[in-house]
């Protein structure tokens, strides 16, 4: 019986992964450019010596800028939740849309839990929605004993938390390799100012699926896989032209059955870089390491017949919500394929989400960070694949 309602746990999480709104990313591959205004894009032009403020690596600086936070209500009434760090300097909070700013007298701080006073205007989940007990009233549902939506409403009673710590007692352990000079071709075309065509090949999280964008709400967040390419534009100074055939739902076998259909948006002879994005449906539907490792190479070697000269960057997937019933250690044994699949070809990289998933959850709940609670990232987790890409490929 455990193992038959385990089977119907995929079979629903499969099915619900496949919606995510009305917004871009969705079921059919889009290309869009993303120039830099103030850049030239000829041999004459400039490199930016800086990222936008929203990609600044958490790991490398002491200021956490819109760290998404859940203030829970527990069976007490007491009403808190955990930031990464303990602050020294609370800068600003803001209600999830940045829209709405919260006075100190909001909350308390202890340690690094925030915690919501009695007169409080912040937003919070109450223990009925939490412990989906009571979700009457509400847009939302239960999915495996989590609350869930596919709209912004979990989004919406989060906060965003700017502050400073102190970086020589605290960090992150999690630190990215700079892999920038394996991508040799990627590399030489924007240093060289060519036109880039980036194409992105995944899942629902790779079709953006929660960005507030996706969802058309505020801040408008751009897709991870948009954001990367407008911030190669900005640091290079020249045209990124981002494809997306990303599709929600799909596993890595789905992607191997697909990729030869979905990589004919992009032009011929492109892609210049290529970025394959699966893992997360492939542990809800008990994917095997090795058979998640065969449709990967597929994907790479149908690339590769029509643009031999792409460069690859593996994603090694976030896992699922460590209360939900996805297999986390099949789901991050992927990773370790990825990294054999890396010395198999040439010019092919990986991006570690899985280690960094792994630190984030060890002191932040799936609330904090998956706006449906589920598997699709909110803004913040939104921000960390756009970092954390950005360390790997540009360093």
């Amino acid at each position: 019986m455990k193992k038959f309602i385990t089977i119907i746990m995929c079979v629903i999480l499969m099915f619900s992964f496949a919606a995510c709104g009305n917004g871009e990313d969705s079921s059919s591959p889009t290309g869009t450019s993303a120039s830099s205004p103030d850049q030239s894009s000829s041999s004459g032009g400039t490199v930016s010596s800086t990222r936008s403020e929203d990609y600044v690596s958490l790991w490398n600086t002491d200021l956490i800028k819109n760290e998404t936070v859940m203030l829970q209500e527990d069976e007490t009434g007491w009403i808190s939740g955990g930031l990464l760090f303990e602050p020294t300097e609370i800068i600003e909070v803001k209600n999830y849309d940045l829209t709405v700013s919260f006075d100190a007298s909001d909350y308390e701080m202890n340690g690094r839990y925030m915690e919501r006073t009695k007169n409080s205007k912040m937003p919070y989940m109450s223990y009925k929605i939490v412990s989906c007990s009571d979700l009457s009233g509400t847009n939302l549902s239960s999915l495996g004993g989590l609350v869930f939506t596919e709209t912004k409403e979990i989004a919406s009673y989060l906060i965003n938390v700017t502050y400073k710590y102190d970086a020589s007692k605290y960090g992150f352990s999690f630190r990215p390799e700079n892999k920038s000079e394996t991508l040799s071709n990627f590399q030489r075309k924007m240093r060289e100012k060519r036109d880039v065509k980036l194409f992105l090949y995944g899942d629902s999280i790779g079709a953006g699926c929660h960005a507030s964008s996706v969802l058309d709400y505020n801040p408008h967040m751009p897709i991870w896989g948009k954001a990367v390419a407008n911030e190669l534009s900005t640091h290079y100074g020249t045209k990124v032209d981002f494809y997306n055939g990303s599709m929600g739902g799909w596993t890595s076998g789905d992607g191997a059955k697909n990729i030869a259909q979905r990589i004919s948006v992009v032009p011929y002879d492109a892609p210049d870089i290529a970025i394959i994005e699966f893992g997360m449906n492939d542990g809800s539907a008990k994917v095997s390491a090795n058979t998640y490792a065969g449709n990967i190479k597929t994907i790479i070697s149908t690339i590769r017949e029509s643009a031999p000269d792409c460069d690859i960057v593996l994603i090694s997937t976030i896992k699922a919500n460590p209360l939900g019933s996805q297999d986390k250690k099949l789901t991050g044994s992927y990773h370790d394929e990825n990294v054999k699949i890396c010395e198999e070809y040439e010019r092919c990289v990986t991006v570690n989400m899985t280690a960094l998933c792994d630190e984030l959850y060890s002191k932040k709940d799936g609330l904090d960070l998956l706006a449906n609670n589920i598997n699709h990232p909110n803004d913040f987790l939104v921000r960390c694949f756009v970092m954390n890409i950005l360390d790997v490929i540009e360093g």
